[in-house]
């Protein structure tokens, strides 16, 4: 069970993943965008970060940003949901250190497979320098 911070601005989305991920028996807090994120995190630790990208007052790189910037959150493994394709979007992403990136509508199974991957405490993560290819290794 991990705690993972959801960011998104939009209510349904973030009911529809606070219902995914506690299904599968993880605590989940909800932010509303960037900068509430910030504040969530100062409150406990999460294990993952799952965020919209385009968000009101603080968007999702601008949030990635921020938390690039504090040594504590650099290893914190994010997940970002975007509706775009556009490859200067991806490449924004990867600059700003996302983890991963679903492209919208992304179906429970794809969160699930990834928040597992990300989180699995038995697991060492290791991010490809492309920034999206994730190879699992089994810790001794």
């Amino acid at each position: 069970m991990a705690t993972i911070l959801v960011v998104d601005d939009y209510t349904t989305s973030q009911r529809l993943l606070r219902f995914i991920l506690q299904q599968d028996n993880h605590n989940v807090i909800t932010a509303r965008n960037g900068l509430q994120a910030l504040d969530c995190l100062t409150h406990g630790p999460v294990d993952l970060i799952l965020t919209d990208l385009m968000m009101p007052e603080m968007d999702g790189l601008s949030f990635m940003e921020h938390l690039q910037a504090e040594e504590r959150y650099r290893t914190l493994p994010v997940i970002a949901l975007t509706g775009s394709s556009r490859e200067q979007d991806y490449q924004r992403a990867r600059a700003a250190g996302v983890t991963a990136l679903l492209t919208k509508p992304v179906d429970s199974q794809q969160i699930l497979e990834m928040v597992s991957r990300l989180v699995q405490p038995s697991r060492e993560r290791a991010v490809g320098a492309a920034g999206w290819s994730i190879s699992l290794a089994t810790a001794p």
